[in-house]
């Protein structure tokens, strides 16, 4: 069986499940650019087309065999949607009887107050475009396959799949349907997003006092980690009042789970989304605030030679301050060490590790905790956890900052 053939019969029967049954008839507006139907959701239809291109013809006097535009529009309609997750996005336009035959363009919005005047004017090319004739063994279905080979199809005998496209969450798009038919028996649409939705999981989630083990009350606050540094980390959920939780995951993510409570050092856990595959318990065994001790920050990281934080970095510091108004009379000292081995600890190397010290101490100003809870300190590389490290993990390790509790 053809491979595209096979996709679309797997998704034409779970679509005649899928779909809701209620016809939608579109406005007279939809089939213009500017009153364009908003996608809320994966699956839109079934829908009856208009009769005709609306009140403004955007696309026209394009030649026949023009792989980017339709030589003219017919029986149109517009859609916009943003895309829900940073992955490859396939589609399917599904003739709601197989011998209408359905074009497409898509286009990316570029962020312009006037896109849609851009299309008129010929000034934006489509990212993906499908004219191939209708084929009786697809159909009636068009759209963007995973195993489509050409990015634009032009008129004529073709493939009715054009190749699937990578998106990133919350970018924008707009697609126009048309059908070259009369009297067409209108369409679905079916987006599908590769590896997604992704399987849930539950997380059992408690606090304990680590000494008497005895349940503490806790704010939680769950994160998405990003894989780009300069991206800061998604809060998925933010709970309170509570010492257990059953918190939803989705498989194969990777999560920061932050804790919080009043008279107790925070606690913070990385989750890799390798582990994150079956229901899993996570126990937050926190310790008692005590003056002398120390915490050592995760996940602090600063632009290469200086002391500008990354967006990664914004977790663990709102841990941070967190911390601190749960804790309105603990005062603090944050210190700031270096990675230099085989070095003297002179000036300059102090002056690193110090000026990083006070960007995390800035950033708690900032945040609302008043400077006199708080001081700072750059100790250089006199505090080494690893004087002669053996790999990037232990550079990791003496490249850190440190909260030293100096008072109740």
């Amino acid at each position: 069986m053809n491979k595209h053939l096979l996709t679309l019969v797997i998704t034409f029967c779970c679509c005649t499940v899928s779909f809701s049954q209620k016809m939608y008839f579109p406005q007279e507006k939809n089939a213009d650019c500017t009153g364009a139907i908003v996608m809320t959701d994966s699956m839109f239809g079934p829908t009856v087309p208009p009769e005709g291109h609306g009140q403004s013809l955007e696309i026209q006097k394009n030649q026949m065999k023009d792989m980017f535009l339709f030589e003219r529009e017919h029986n149109t309609l517009w859609y916009t949607f943003e895309a829900i997750y940073s992955t490859e996005l396939s589609l399917d336009i599904i003739a709601m009887d197989s011998i209408d035959d359905f074009d497409f363009l898509l286009f990316k919005h570029d962020g312009s107050e006037d896109f849609c005047d851009k299309i008129r004017r010929r000034e934006i090319r489509p990212a993906r475009t499908n004219m191939a004739k209708n084929r009786a063994d697809h159909r009636g279905v068009t759209g963007l396959a995973r195993e489509a080979e050409r990015e634009y199809v032009q008129s004529g005998p073709g493939d009715p799949f054009s190749k699937s496209i990578y998106v990133q969450k919350g970018e924008k798009f707009y697609l126009v349907v048309d059908n070259y038919s009369k009297e067409g028996k209108g369409h679905k649409l079916h987006m599908h997003y590769a590896g997604y939705p992704k399987p849930k999981v539950t997380l059992k989630f408690s606090a304990v006092d680590k000494t008497s083990r005895k349940p503490v009350v806790a704010d939680v606050e769950v994160l998405i980690i990003s894989d780009d540094k300069n991206q800061k980390d998604e809060v998925l959920h933010s709970l309170s009042d509570s010492a257990k939780y059953k918190i939803k995951l989705e498989a194969g993510t990777s999560y920061e789970i932050n804790c919080n409570a009043k008279g107790y050092f925070f606690f913070s856990r990385h989750l890799n989304g390798n582990k994150v595959k079956n229901s899993l318990k996570m126990v937050a065994k926190l310790t008692k605030v005590v003056v002398g001790e120390k915490l050592t920050l995760q996940n602090i990281n600063f632009k290469e030679n200086s002391s500008k934080l990354l967006n990664s970095s914004m977790a663990s510091l709102d841990n941070l301050v967190s911390f601190m108004h749960h804790n309105k009379t603990v005062t603090i000292e944050v210190q700031g060490h270096v990675n230099a081995p085989n070095m003297k600890n002179s000036k300059e190397v102090k002056e690193v590790s110090e000026s990083r010290a006070k960007s995390v101490y800035l950033y708690l100003i900032k945040n609302n905790v008043k400077a006199a809870r708080l001081v700072f300190k750059g100790y250089g590389n006199k505090e080494m956890i690893h004087p002669q490290p053996a790999n990037e993990i232990q550079e990791l390790a003496n490249r850190r900052v440190d909260i030293l509790i100096t008072g109740l």
